[in-house]
């Protein structure tokens, strides 16, 4: 009797102490251990067996009154093999039993850190089962599939021999509901086989579970649909009648006749379009059940397809019971919301279909609410979660676009003392959504909690490196590739270490984002790390067509400072023709176009034969927008505006369109002002993002107005005066949409924006009044059209470069030996305030400014050497204009890769990287030098020019390579004098009012002192 009540106490899981003692005095008396004979001597193998399972089912309870039910368990089972041996052989009954009675004790004692060698005795087990499994009922075969499974002991042949005895039942039609949702649950997840044979197993029976979910409870259906989810099997007919049982047995759902919903109205809260009541008193599930079918709804993607809209009344009930749930169920509901984001806002609506388009809505409504209680909710309860938990909820949030810092605050908290147990896949999914995050929200992991982070993220990686995929190396580096921070050095010498041993497994695409990180981390900036990375890499860096020819061009890219020079020519001619190849089957998809683009104009290569090639593609895109008016807003979300001003930033910063050759010139002319159009008819400047008006912005004013270009330009009129009109209506509502957003402190963004302002009054004639924006004070754009302070002239000296400080002392000597003793020399500025800009050599009292050209102000750069140096790569003037990192390709983001539309594989700014070196006399060799005749100025230096020509001063362009070819002061004297003599220049009296003007002679002899002004 005392087994037997002790079974049924075990099976309802109900505690009563009494009892509890009267089984551990059985177990062990008084006196201590008895000999297992004695102390079972009026118990049965079966009454045995009810005594183990009250030990296992009340562990806790038991541990006590200091019984241990591990050892006690063993005793017991040694006991039953000897009585076996004596003839008391245990049946099928005790034997299924027994093994739920092994599993149970393994998973409360692992839970406990206790680990109890039960290892024989199970064996011992699952060898008498397989000879008794032809007396098995259907349950009974379920729960040894299930109990095996726990204890890892299913293999082969023992599955085989319960998949015969399933198999018989099946066919003869004996198995209950309960029984055949047990055993495609346990088929569902076999160990040591592939998922497809679980399927192949699952398969032939779904059509009987078909048939059998009338008699299925609600906790049947709810384990039924996680093996199914478990298994990936999407079968629409059993999903379709599992949604119909499942709303009238757990969601209180009934369906009724339009004409008659009065019978039953009492009984219903709210009755919907297609006459389903809902009856909030009907709801039969739990926190936890209710979290885990929303998650195998969202795996299974069963939501828009729902006739019964499951999925969307089960948000609903999340919203009503998230203070009750925990963080495990918190952690389900959120990554099944990222998972069936893109299913729930995208996708094709049926014919008439209203009711779906009102079940959207309401998803998206419930959607929000709920995340926002969801984020409450887990910021209470992230340390019930473990890694994977962390990490996916992190994931899921960024992928669902919702940041908050108490929420990541509150993952760092959870996470940081857990970081040693994170595996491989943890840690990359949190790095990949860190480093969406840290864009959005400024304190997102900084300091302490990302230093840890890298650091242990190196202690796996030394210690497990052949469980981290290439990917995941990429994907860790990325939270401080975004902060621009140096990554942990045992971090970077794993990483170095995973690229030598295992660079055969990378492919283009993870060489191009992890080369991304470790460039915009800073790494690669240090030479024997870059060299490191190339003789690693070089050898998975092939000559591929289409999408991998990009990814090897992002490679080459980040590692231009390691590359022999020829080396790197040779590579990227052959990615021109291969890209070519490519546009011309239609092979390169917009979003590895607009990544060639950026690549291109980010190094400065001026391969107008490929550009044309894109651009035509772009604009077949923006023809068949152009096409569709009714559809521009639909369209625009494919071709967002961010795109179109990168793009054409990318082209005006490589020169076009005035630069452009003949042959090449249309097409690309075609493109910018199909763009132009596009932008101005969106009316959408006021959402475009900072970064997206300064490209927009810059690239207007770098390309050169109609009125300053001379007779002989190339650019067709009929195109030109068209984009003119466009140009000076953007300018005017972009700078009212862009100043209000300026960061005033961002000196780098406010001197673009002088540059801007002033070539939108000089050039296109705006009056500072159109420009103003609404709400901002006058005297805003005012400092802003003033130009800049002077500055301290104890620092400005600082501000010259190499060769621009070799002629500001030699202007100086020359200026005060020509001027003589009568009147005093004309002052020579540095850094003299104009409104545009800060000129750094001038003379004011003459209107007069010099341009020294550096070699990288030039687009040919002053030779082949320079073309392809460190120093000139495109790190030119330009790269004052922006220093955001070379974007990697990355999957999540892909938490962040589901913003569908041109140039979607990232969209970094086109100049970045770190501010062009000085280029001074180090830079002697036997190169060819540039013809003054042929020099070409970047389009930035050559902004300045127009401007200070506009605003009335004589610039005087001095290029480093005429500069250096002079051999002493004699000739610098004479290159000086021969450079002003070219303006009329008045000279001051001793007063300091102007004198009338005079040529400067031109002296030929090298030996004369004194030529007067």
């Amino acid at each position: 009797n005392l087994c037997l009540a002790a079974s049924s106490l075990a099976r309802a899981r109900v505690w009563e102490p009494t009892l509890g003692n009267a089984v551990a005095k059985l177990f062990v008396s008084e006196e201590g251990h008895r000999q297992r004979r004695e102390q079972f001597a009026f118990c049965n193998p079966v009454d045995v067996v009810q005594l183990c399972r009250f030990a296992a089912t009340f562990i806790k309870q038991l541990s006590i009154l200091e019984f241990e039910s591990g050892s006690a368990i063993v005793r017991a089972c040694a006991h039953l093999r000897e009585e076996e041996q004596r003839g008391h052989v245990l049946e099928a009954t005790g034997l299924i039993s027994l093994l739920r009675t092994l599993a149970l004790l393994r998973d409360s004692e692992g839970r406990r850190g206790i680990r109890v060698d039960t290892s024989g005795i199970a064996r011992w087990v699952r060898a008498r089962l397989v000879r008794e499994l032809p007396a098995c009922s259907p349950r009974q075969l379920a729960s040894s599939l299930l109990d095996l499974r726990a204890l890892e002991l299913l293999d082969s042949s023992t599955f085989d021999h319960i998949r015969r005895e399933v198999d018989r039942c099946w066919r003869a039609r004996t198995m209950r509901p309960r029984d055949l949702v047990s055993v495609l649950s346990a088929y569902s997840n076999l160990p040591g086989l592939n998922i497809i044979h679980s399927q192949v197993h699952m398969q032939r029976l779904l059509p009987h579970m078909v048939n059998l979910l009338p008699g299925c409870s609600v906790t049947d259906l709810c384990e039924l649909v996680h093996g199914v989810a478990t298994a990936h099997i999407y079968d629409r007919t059993l999903l379709d009648a599992w949604s119909l049982h499942f709303s009238q047995k757990a969601l209180g759902l009934k369906e009724h006749l339009h004409g008659s919903p009065s019978e039953t109205s009492s009984a219903i809260d709210v009755l919907d379009s297609n006459g389903i009541g809902v009856s909030r008193a009907g709801f039969r599930l739990g926190p936890t059940q209710l979290s885990l079918v929303i998650a195998d709804l969202a795996k299974l993607r069963y939501v828009r397809k729902d006739s019964q809209n499951t999925f969307a009344r089960l948000l609903e009930a999340a919203c009503d019971v998230a203070p009750s749930l925990g963080g495990l169920a918190v952690c389900h509901i959120v990554c099944a919301l990222a998972r069936v984001s893109n299913e729930r806002d995208g996708g094709r609506q049926s014919q008439g279909s209203f009711r779906k388009n009102a079940i959207s809505e309401q998803i998206r409504d419930t959607h929000r609410t709920l995340l926002r209680q969801l984020e409450g909710q887990l910021i209470v309860r992230a340390q019930e979660l473990r890694p994977q938990g962390l990490s996916a909820s992190a994931a899921s949030f960024v992928k669902l676009r919702h940041f908050s810092e108490d929420l990541f605050s509150s993952l760092a908290t959870a996470a940081v003392p857990r970081l040693a147990t994170f595996i491989a896949q943890d840690f990359a999914m949190l790095c990949s959504a860190l480093a969406v995050a840290q864009r959005v929200l400024a304190d997102a992991w900084h300091g302490d909690p990302l230093d840890q982070l890298g650091r242990h993220a190196a202690s796996s990686l030394h210690a497990e490196g052949q469980a981290w995929s290439p990917r995941q190396i990429s994907q860790v580096l990325q939270p401080f590739a975004v902060r621009q921070l140096r990554c942990p050095e045992g971090l970077l010498q794993a990483v170095l270490g995973h690229l030598r041993t295992r660079s055969s497994s990378y492919s283009p695409r993870d060489l191009a984002g992890l080369l991304g990180g470790l460039s915009s981390s800073g790494a690669l900036g240090q030479t024997r790390i870059s060299v490191e990375a190339w003789q690693a890499a070089q050898k998975r860096l092939p000559k591929l067509p289409g999408p991998e020819a990009v990814a090897v061009a992002e490679s080459l890219a980040q590692l231009r400072n390691a590359v022999p020079t020829s080396q790197l020519r040779y590579r990227f001619r052959l990615l021109s023709r291969s890209l070519q190849q490519a546009l011309e089957s239609h092979t390169l998809a917009i979003a590895g176009q607009a990544s060639v683009l950026r690549i291109w104009a980010l190094l400065g290569l001026r391969d107008w034969l490929l550009l044309a090639e894109i651009a035509r593609s772009a604009s077949e895109a923006l023809r068949g927008l152009g096409s569709r008016p009714e559809r521009s807003q639909t369209q625009l979300t494919s071709l967002p505006l961010e795109e179109l001003a990168c793009a054409l930033y990318a082209f005006a910063k490589l020169g076009a369109p005035e630069q452009v050759p003949a042959p090449f010139r249309l097409a690309i002319q075609d493109f910018l002002l199909r763009a132009l159009k596009v932008i101005h008819d969106s009316e959408q400047l006021e959402k475009l993002e900072e970064r997206g008006l300064r490209q927009l912005l810059l690239a207007i004013v770098l390309w050169e107005p109609p009125l300053t270009q001379s007779s002989t330009s190339t650019v067709e009129p009929f195109m030109d005066m068209d984009a003119r009109s466009l140009r000076k209506s953007l300018l005017c509502d972009g700078l009212r949409a862009w100043l209000p957003i300026l960061d005033q402190g961002n000196t780098a963004a406010w001197e673009h924006a002088r540059l801007v302002a002033s070539s939108a009054a000089l050039e296109y004639g705006l009056h500072p009044d159109a420009m103003m924006p609404a709400g901002l004070a006058s005297d805003s754009l005012a400092e802003l059209l003033a130009g800049p302070s002077s500055q301290d002239g104890m620092h400005v000296h600082y501000e010259l470069r190499s060769y621009e400080r070799s002629v500001h002392a030699a202007l100086e000597r020359f200026l005060h030996e020509r001027t003589g003793q009568e009147v005093s020399a004309p002052c020579v500025a540095v850094m003299h305030p104009l409104a545009p800009f800060n000129v750094k050599l001038a003379v004011p009292a003459w209107h007069v400014a010099f341009q020294v050209g550096l070699p990288e102000d030039f687009v040919d750069a002053g030779g082949p050497r320079y073309a392809w140096d460190p120093g000139g790569w495109g790190q030119v003037a330009e790269a004052e204009i922006d220093s955001s990192p070379l974007p990697c390709h990355d999957e999540m983001l892909d938490a962040q890769s589901e913003a569908s539309g041109w140039l979607e594989s990232g969209t970094g700014d086109l100049a970045r990287g770190e501010v062009a070196r000085g280029v001074g006399e180090d830079y002697h060799d036997n190169s060819a030098r540039a013809s003054t005749s042929k020099a070409q100025w970047q389009r930035l230096p050559a902004l300045r020019l127009r401007l200070l020509r506009a605003l009335g001063w004589v610039p005087v362009e001095v290029p480093y390579f005429e500069w250096r070819a002079l051999s002493g002061w004699s000739e610098q004297r004479r290159y000086l004098a021969e450079k002003l003599r070219d303006h009329f220049v008045k000279r001051p009296g001793a007063d300091g009012s102007p004198m009338t003007g005079r040529r400067i002679p031109h002296r030929k002899k090298k030996d004369r002192k004194s030529t007067r002004l």
